[in-house]
């Protein structure tokens, strides 16, 4: 059993005066294993997460497990100014590495400081990442990172809340050598994701790290920010915001108002990694934000290795909006509500204060607001905004005040437990549970009919978390294999749900479908990816099934469940304009089994005849006796067959596979088998392939006329198939 460490964090409190408690947020703790012994000389850093675009992210303070395993950390945690970024808050996160395990971290978040943390260490893996430049060329002396890691549906939890590094801390990463290989030796076994950068160079990414990342000069821009009576600003925001892709690059004005940035993606720079065959454009829209000015939005491009000074901005006074959002209904102040807009300053974004209040300043004019989402752990139903939910008018004066009405808060946002395991009860591991609802709805960070999901640890125990209370909740998954597959609806969540019995997958059975496009025309030899729907929802996370239709247009398919919906789309549409390529939604029914019935025993040498088995069920069993499954299938059998006989139930053995026949005589007659066993004569693949035989031993059983109604069972299955069989007749 793999090893593993566990971190103990407790945040010490320290009681101000007047009886003031304030949190000095003074971190100490231990790393010990499972068995409560020590880790001395583990490395613990204390990461100041400030943006998620890294501007101003850095590592606080580093320190090193004693002997006995613990560690402090001499200053305390420091928190910015709550209001200074709308769109996201400061916290710290815990990064701890030891040779001899992989690097695992802990988010402390902001005002949900915890007592005391856990953080397991887990066995490390090893991988080298490539980087060049456009032209294949490698590049020495780039830092390398992982600046995602995790994965929601991951069957180890520790790993489902993911980590986000924006920039190159040196205990989780590593630098290329002259061949431009970096090799990180500590990473989790989770998916991971990762940034490279080099002095001049844009940082590059890579998803999984098993392509090259290629790097491209970076542009510098630099200029000053200056008021309407020429004197500088301090303290603004510059940022400038990709026009390609949703980034940003942050930078602020110090007390001259001049600000400087480094090694912008420039045009050409690599877009790859999203399969995307055109590169970057160079374009940015660039914007300000600061609490007593504003400017104009502008735009721009930035050419690779340029250059630009001067990059001069005119700041104004503008307008002050103060837009107090209430509930529609009760007319209550709405904290935490995230508000959208634009104006001559671009775009706006941020949330309502505690008493409901969302401040922005703009450029004087025309300005536009609107409700984006809901606070943290509600949830809205989509289609239920109100008119004055968005608001328009013309900002004029030093400071106004307008109001928005926000839609109802539906219910709030809770978590599902539960275990999931297969048809024999065994516990169903490593299975991704995907989501949807019986309604779209609205949340902070997610617009949709179903965005939970997470994965099955190894006892089959799952946990759902941001799910709707109050709506119908459909659960889908399936193995690997597609041989099981997952799909139940709760009809009404509470808050919280904790399922009693464990979900049971079904097995998956095959599909046969005519596939035809408008007008008739045929869909012979497309590659398909099919995906699961229900109450008319592509369920979002969930894995695409690939499929090939053949000559005729016909697809047929494992993996799916009887009379369920599925999308089926031409696999070009993934990365192509869907509505030039065929999809459609349709329902894939399972293949009638053949009906197959045991008529002679051709093509096998055995003293045999069907007729001596008349109205008498058949278990017949294909073996190979140099086998140690097959040989222990037949002593089986052989213990069972007079109780057997006495059910009307004969037993036949055929070897397979080509062996002396004095032998298998001699082998027979040794185990003393009371039932008739032949051979295979002449071609056993082809006997084989007649028969169905796709492993060994395997078992057929017939019904008293000899029809097939079960097959590649254990021994142990016997009963059961025998009682299935039964209640069919």
């Amino acid at each position: 059993m793999q090893e593993m460490c566990a971190l103990i964090l407790s945040l010490s409190l320290t009681v101000a005066a007047f009886g003031q408690q304030v949190k000095s947020l003074t971190c100490t703790g231990r790393i010990v294993n499972t068995e409560g012994k020590p880790i001395p000389k583990a490395k613990v850093a204390l990461y100041y997460y400030h943006t998620r675009w890294g501007m101003g992210n850095h590592i606080a303070e580093e320190t090193e497990s004693g002997m006995d395993g613990l560690f402090i950390f001499k200053d305390s945690l420091k928190y910015g100014d709550t209001k200074e970024y709308p769109y996201g808050r400061d916290s710290y996160i815990l990064l701890v590495t030891h040779p001899d395990y992989a690097f695992s971290w802990k988010k402390i978040i902001r005002d949900q400081e915890q007592a005391t943390y856990e953080i397991i260490l887990t066995e490390p893996k090893w991988q080298t990442i490539t980087v060049t430049d456009h032209d294949g060329k490698p590049l020495a002396g780039a830092q390398v990172w992982p600046y995602n890691v995790g994965n929601r549906a991951d069957a180890e939890p520790i790993f489902r809340d993911y980590l986000s590094l924006p920039t190159y801390v040196d205990i989780v990463g590593a630098t290329t050598d002259a061949d431009g290989k970096a090799t990180i030796k500590n990473l989790p076994k989770t998916r991971s994701s990762f940034h490279a950068s080099l002095k001049g160079c844009a940082t590059g990414l890579s998803f999984s790290g098993n392509r090259p990342i290629r790097l491209s000069k970076g542009a510098t821009v630099s200029g000053t920010i200056l008021d309407e009576d020429g004197k500088p600003v301090e303290g603004a925001l510059v940022k400038f915001h990709t026009e390609w892709m949703w980034n940003f690059f942050l930078t602020k004005t110090n007390s001259q108002g001049k600000f400087r940035i480094e090694d912008l993606p420039a045009e050409g720079w690599d877009m790859s990694p999203w399969g995307s065959d055109t590169n970057a454009n160079g374009i940015y829209v660039i914007t300000i934000e600061h609490k007593d000015y504003i400017a104009s939005e502008t735009q721009d491009q930035f050419m690779p290795g340029e250059v630009v000074e001067d990059f001069n901005i005119e700041a104004y006074r503008g307008t002050l909006i103060k837009c107090h959002v209430v509930d529609v209904k009760t007319n209550l102040p709405v904290a935490g509500a995230r508000i959208g807009g634009s104006n001559e300053g671009g775009r706006i974004d941020g949330y309502s204060d505690a008493n409901g209040v969302f401040t922005v300043r703009v450029m004087s004019g025309q300005a536009s607001l609107f409700f984006y989402s809901p606070p943290k752990d509600v949830y809205m139903l989509r289609g239920q905004n109100p008119p004055d939910s968005s608001l328009r008018f013309d900002a004029q004066g030093e400071e106004m005040t307008v109001t928005m009405k926000s839609p109802p808060i539906t219910g709030r946002l809770t978590s599902v437990k539960g275990k999931v395991q297969l048809p024999d009860g065994s516990p169903a591991a490593d299975i991704k549970i995907s989501t949807t609802n019986s309604a779209s709805y609205n949340t902070l960070g997610w617009s949709g009919p179903g965005g939970a999901y997470t994965g099955t640890s190894s006892d089959g125990s799952f946990e759902l978390k941001d799910v709707p209370a109050g709506l119908k909740l459909f659960l889908y998954g399936n193995t690997q294999d597609c041989q099981y597959i997952l799909a139940e609806v709760i009809e009404n969540i509470e808050d919280p749900t904790i399922l009693s019995e464990p979900l049971v997958m079904q097995q998956g059975q095959e599909a046969d479908i005519l596939l035809t496009a408008e007008r008739g025309k045929s869909c012979a030899n497309l590659s398909v990816k099919i995906k699961p729907v229900m109450w008319g929802n592509q369920i979002f996370r969930a894995d695409y099934h690939n499929g090939q239709t053949d000559a005729e247009g016909r697809l047929k398919i494992n993996g799916i469940l009887p009379g369920m919906n599925y999308y089926v789309m031409d696999s070009r549409a993934e990365s192509g304009p869907r509505d030039m390529y065929y999809s459609q939604t349709v329902t894939l029914i399972p293949l009638e089994k053949k009906v197959e019935k045991i008529t002679s025993f051709a093509g096998i040498d055995i003293e045999f005849d069907i007729n001596q088995a008349k109205n008498k069920m058949l278990l017949v069993c294909f073996f190979d006796m140099n086998q140690r499954p097959s040989r222990n299938c037949i002593s089986q059998l052989a213990k069972q067959a007079k109780p057997l006989e006495t059910k009307g139930i004969i037993i036949v053995a055929i070897q397979v596979s080509k062996v002396d026949e004095k032998s298998f005589e001699g082998w027979a007659k040794k185990n003393n088998i009371p039932f008739p066993v032949g051979m295979v004569e002449g071609d056993t693949e082809k006997t084989s392939l007649s028969w169905g035989v796709k492993s060994l031993p395997w078992l057929i059983l017939t019904d008293r006329n000899h029809v097939v109604c079960a097959e590649d069972f254990s021994l142990g299955e016997l009963n059961e198939k025998l009682r299935q069989l039964g209640d069919k007749q």
